[in-house]
């Protein structure tokens, strides 16, 4: 049994996450079926009482956990499984749903749209517009909630009022739309340069020397996120122009905050990969840019994940620091930061 994927899936959850679980598996909106619950806590007692246990759980003793006064049928068993993953799937995807505000409020006005609820047009869209602009502008999925708005309000403007004279939204639509496209073009382009170096995969990317040569132009009519990520692929496809790399530096340093920590982390990567390229070619004089980028990286928490700072990132910044000589320093460090 505990070799099943429903079982296994639900050994990653902590006692918190399992409890909620069960609060979902035990709305009939969500599962008609009670046995469910019951696997469910079999399943659940099971994990947290097991603690290293070799002891073997077989799915006829679950089944007769299960009080279905009925002899071990495996077809209905192993549905019984099923359903109760597939509604762990769903419950983690209820999670994500719960936690994005403005994905919840964006969705709300297609359910007024298209149920034609006039009541909760005005509100509807307050709240959505009021939502959105709380999220951190600038980043590539800002302007795709942005875009996902305006496209919907765009078909509420024809439900509500269709006038060939009336200026629409089409502009705003598709100016998000281009600053998204723009963003997740260059992102996978940098990332396909990046790994040049290492693999020998070849890919194609249409229109890639037209945007490039589009945002040369325009620099001044893009977001942060375009501007970042053109400048890291400037950094990657022109190495030796030292202006390149200090105006990612200088763009970094002004609209970090921007992103959301995900994408911090990635964009600090292609500039701590830059300044390693370089001392590793023999310029000894970017030790400090690498101290640096590392330390402003730091301040802002960016390294983390789930509270854990990589082993990987802990040697380097003791070993950069430790090279420039900046003893006290790696000694705080080491202090402060030996417990994550």
């Amino acid at each position: 049994m505990r070799s099943t994927k429903v079982y296994q899936v639900l050994s990653v959850l902590d006692k918190v996450e399992h409890n909620r679980l069960r609060k979902y598996l035990s709305s009939p909106y969500f599962n008609p079926n009670a046995t469910l619950v019951v696997l469910f806590d079999i399943l659940g007692a099971d994990i947290f009482r097991k603690s290293g246990s070799t002891g073997v759980l077989s799915k006829e003793e679950v089944w007769d956990y299960l009080g279905l006064e009925r002899s071990y049928d495996d077809v209905y068993f192993r549905r019984l499984c099923a359903d109760l993953l597939k509604l762990t799937e769903g419950y983690l995807a209820q999670q994500l749903y719960e936690q994005d505000e403005a994905w919840r409020s964006v969705r709300l006005i297609e359910a007024v749209s298209q149920r034609k609820l006039e009541p909760l047009y005005s509100s509807a869209v307050r709240s959505a517009r009021a939502v959105v602009k709380k999220e951190r502008p600038g980043a590539p999925f800002y302007h795709l909630r942005r875009y996902e708005l305006e496209r919907i309000l765009y078909d509420l403007q024809n439900i509500i009022s269709y006038n060939r004279l009336e200026r629409s939204n089409i502009e705003e639509m598709m100016e998000d739309l281009d600053q998204f496209y723009l963003a997740e073009k260059l992102k996978y382009y940098c990332i396909i340069l990046g790994q040049r170096s290492f693999s020998t995969h070849d890919y194609e990317l249409s229109l890639i020397e037209d945007i490039l040569s589009h945002i040369a132009s325009s620099q001044d009519k893009v977001v942060p996120a375009v501007r970042i990520y053109y400048q890291i692929s400037l950094t990657q496809r022109h190495p030796d122009e030292l202006s390149h790399y200090h105006e990612l530096r200088a763009l970094i340093t002004a609209h970090i905050e921007a992103f959301p920590q995900q994408e911090r982390y990635f964009i600090f990567n292609f500039a701590l990969n830059y300044a390693i390229r370089r001392i590793n070619r023999g310029h000894e004089d970017f030790l400090g840019e690498y101290y640096g980028v590392y330390r402003e990286a730091l301040e802002l928490g960016v390294l983390f994940s789930d509270g854990q700072l990589s082993p990987w990132h802990f040697r380097n910044i003791v070993g950069v620091a430790l090279r420039l000589g900046h003893y006290e320093w790696a000694d705080d460090f080491i202090g402060s930061y030996s417990e994550f």
